[in-house]
């Protein structure tokens, strides 16, 4: 009899492959380097900077001269700001990251490990039922046989 679990653990293996160099690929090479991912937008010829730090606001840099805008001015240049640190947080975040796998390519998979999980199941499922069929049969003949 075949191992109906062969072909789920050979697909389970590539994804856990998959999965391992991923993370090796994410993982900084020198882990007292790690640190949270930055980010500033500057605008306004540098009168107006902000810094965004592990996903926060860290600092805020407002030249006096930018004051003498009209608040709606001064307010766009400070949402373009935030915009700008944010857009370069998040590159730094997920710079080195490997990219995500088109979602077909991630359907195609899953639907692969499904179909051979359920191929693995109904082999299992079979050879329960001779091993079954099989105990059933030595039942029968202890039960017929003459004692003694």
């Amino acid at each position: 009899m075949t191992d109906p679990w062969g072909a789920s653990a050979d697909m389970v293996g590539r994804l856990q492959e998959q999965l391992a160099r991923a993370r090796q690929a994410s993982a900084p090479d020198d882990p007292d380097a790690a640190s949270a991912p930055a980010g500033t937008g500057e605008v306004l010829d540098g009168r107006l900077r902000v810094t965004l730090t592990a996903g926060r606001v860290s600092a805020v840099h407002l030249d006096p001269r930018a004051l003498r805008l009209p608040s709606e001015d001064l307010a766009a240049a400070i949402q373009e700001a935030v915009n700008a640190a944010i857009d370069a947080h998040n590159e730094q975040a997920t710079a080195g990251l490997p990219g995500v796998p088109p979602l077909a390519e991630l359907s195609r998979t899953l639907d692969e490990v499904t179909d051979a999980s359920r191929r693995a199941m109904a082999q299992s499922a079979q050879a329960m039922r001779e091993a079954l069929a099989g105990v059933q049969r030595v039942s029968e003949l202890h039960r017929r046989r003459p004692a003694g």
